[in-house]
């Protein structure tokens, strides 16, 4: 397991434990580099000692990521995801593992 993830996993999946998961980012910037690996340089994000300004710089990096890789991230910031909410949230999560799935078929071909 991820050491940076060690406090964030695993996720109840009954309840509303991701939302409060993903309010410092560095969750989603771990999904985007699993599903695209590269896309985000770990040394950007933001891991220890949270504020929230450098939270809000990690649903940033986010969401810029998320962008780079095809997501359409229209109408959602940082500070949505800060708050979690949860229709934001999973759509922007969504997106993610649709376009890694999408790669595991084409390279299955």
């Amino acid at each position: 397991m991820d050491p940076d993830l060690k406090d964030l996993l695993p996720i109840d999946s009954e309840g509303s434990t991701l939302y409060e998961r993903v309010k410092d980012g560095v969750l989603i910037c771990k999904v985007i580099n699993h599903s695209c690996p590269e896309t985000i340089d770990e040394r950007a994000i933001n891991k220890k000692n949270l504020s929230v300004y450098t939270k809000h710089e990690n649903l940033t990096l986010a969401l810029n990521s998320a962008q780079s890789i095809g997501c359409n991230i229209i109408n959602i910031d940082a500070y949505d995801l800060s708050k979690g909410k949860p229709h934001l949230v999973l759509g922007l999560l969504w997106q993610i593992i649709r376009l890694f799935r999408s790669q595991l078929l084409f390279l299955r071909g």
